[in-house]
């Protein structure tokens, strides 16, 4: 269950691949890079490659190169959210509009976003980036709520645009056709994933029984802005801990605001409990959530739901994986691995780990 954070390195990039890249962009954009200074970033991601280069008036500046050529108008409203968001003080990179006005441009290579560059480090389960988390979190819950309250057929829009990929409660309606058809599956292309699986089964049942039962998923429960990615390589903080900035803002959605807080405080636990105990991180998450409520506060109740809403995640996470696993051919065989690797661990887990919350 463990997540170790990845450290950031960066490649240079050959000669010839520059030019290509630099070449495309300036079809696209009026930003002069400066030739010799593309670099790769070396952490691993499933659907893109990112870039770092120099640019002759504004420094360094962040190239995303996605593959889901198919999902321009996600790309476009997500970082339309994002910039709406940085103007009311989230900690979120700046990206730049193209020639033609949009945020995303989709090239020969895929799609294209050009970002600022923070400077940063990820989470190393320090207690200042817990408080300096929590806060950035609540400012970000804060500001997206406001944007909906002016806003409010943003909402609807948003979910439309920007879907979540086989969301839970879509998986969980046809969970007993995928508990049918991987126990009827012969020929496993994963069978330390699939004999996992099957060995438990129980377990997960019992996890999803939980999530259901839990409220998690109410309509009653406040809403608004979610990052839906909030975890330990997906923001940067400073040296001293405090927080620098939100990254991969492109699965921003609407949901449960306890949605974010059981994510993220889930991956945090994956990455601090590999040296710290389950008490001090108790003690973690009181900080955490004591920072987020000086920024934007939640019905008390709606707290006690972090462990739901980590499950729900998890259980996302497994089941969509899994689908893919059964009806799509292994697309994405990576995250399948994760299955076995992390998801089926953390996931028995998490109710002890906390514990502390009831």
């Amino acid at each position: 269950m463990f997540v170790k954070t990845e450290p950031i390195e960066l490649a240079k990039v050959s000669e010839a691949d520059e030019k290509k890249i630099f070449d495309l962009l300036e079809k696209h954009y009026e930003i002069k890079f400066i030739h010799g200074s593309l670099e790769k970033f070396l952490e691993k991601t499933a659907a893109s490659k990112v870039y770092r280069a120099d640019a002759e008036t504004l420094g360094k500046l962040v190239i995303k190169n996605s593959f889901w050529r198919d999902a321009a108008d996600s790309y476009e409203k997500a970082y339309q959210i994002s910039e709406a968001l940085r103007e009311r003080d989230v900690a979120i990179p700046k990206v730049f509009l193209s020639r033609s006005k949009s945020y995303t441009v989709s090239t020969d290579l895929g799609l294209v976003n050009i970002l600022e560059f923070v400077a940063g480090d990820h989470f190393t389960a320090g207690e200042e980036e817990f408080i300096s988390a929590g806060k950035a979190l609540g400012i970000f819950h804060h500001a997206g709520k406001k944007y909906l309250d002016k806003y409010p057929d943003q909402g609807a829009a948003i979910n439309k645009v920007i879907p979540v990929q086989m969301p839970y409660e879509e998986s969980r309606e046809i969970y007993w056709q995928i508990k049918r058809d991987l126990l009827s599956h012969k020929a496993c292309a994963f069978p330390k994933v699939c004999e996992a699986l099957k060995n438990n089964l129980s377990d997960l049942e019992r996890a999803m029984e939980f999530i259901d039962n839990s409220g998690v998923n109410s309509r009653e429960r406040l809403s608004g802005i979610i990052h839906n990615d909030f975890h330990t390589n997906n923001a940067l903080f400073k040296k001293d801990g405090s927080f620098a900035a939100f990254l991969d803002i492109d699965q921003v959605g609407v949901g449960p605001f306890v949605w974010d807080l059981g994510n993220t405080l889930a991956s945090f636990a994956s990455n601090f409990l590999q040296k710290g105990t389950q008490e001090e991180f108790g003690k973690m998450v009181s900080l955490f959530l004591e920072a987020y409520r000086k920024e934007f506060i939640l019905p008390d109740g709606e707290y006690k739901l972090c462990l739901a809403g980590a499950l729900r995640w998890d259980m996302m996470r497994l089941l969509r994986s899994l689908r893919r696993h059964l009806y799509e051919n292994d697309r994405f065989p990576e995250l399948i691995l994760k299955i076995e690797e992390r998801l089926i661990s953390r996931i028995k887990a998490l109710p002890g780990i906390f514990s502390f919350l009831e």
